[in-house]
């Protein structure tokens, strides 16, 4: 959850994650991550991140929040191309 927090920060908003909600996570990381899931996953990612950002509401609408959760759920779950592991390996 936190890797895909952190892409979609430095995807959507250019900046680095010193300046974000989780500062002590490497960019790099975030960035390595991002090349390895698959496009359908980024574009969920993609998504509920530019939602959060153009809804001034979407903190307190926990069911557009919801929405975004079980859409990045299904999107994960249909991804077997990249393992969990593989992306650790990936990351280390």
């Amino acid at each position: 959850m936190t890797l895909g927090l952190g892409w979609m920060w430095v995807t959507l908003t250019r900046g680095p994650l010193y300046t974000s909600n989780t500062p002590t996570l490497p960019t790099g990381r975030v960035l390595r991550f991002g090349e390895l899931i698959d496009p359908e996953t980024r574009l969920v990612l993609y998504e509920h991140g530019m939602r959060l950002l153009t809804d001034p509401d979407s903190d307190a609408d926990a069911d557009a929040d919801a929405d975004a959760d079980a859409d990045a759920d299904v999107a994960v779950a249909a991804a077997p191309a990249v393992s969990g592991r593989a992306v650790l390996r990936g990351l280390g």
